[in-house]
């Protein structure tokens, strides 16, 4: 399968949304520049990563209670340092 660039990533880095590698179960992690990756400081490597808190149905008012944001920015405008 080819591998697509990402377009855009969520606000806060991946382990705000209790995604871990799915290699070392670490959270030192930033969202990759290939879609559905994450980056895995420890692991050096792209990795899909666990699924986290986008598993199963995320009700907006429950999102919205726990203060965790769903927007989105384009990559390259990461608000945190990415790969």
């Amino acid at each position: 399968m080819k591998k697509k660039k990402r377009t855009w990533i969520y606000i806060l880095p991946p382990a705000a949304y209790d995604i871990e590698c799915d290699r070392c179960k670490g959270s030192n992690l930033a969202w990759s520049e290939w879609a559905h990756k994450i980056w895995c400081f420890d692991c050096e490597k792209d990795t899909p990563g666990t699924d986290g808190i986008f598993d199963g149905p995320i009700p907006y008012e429950v999102a919205k209670m726990r203060k965790i944001p769903l927007e989105q920015t384009e990559y390259s405008m990461a608000p945190y340092p990415t790969k």
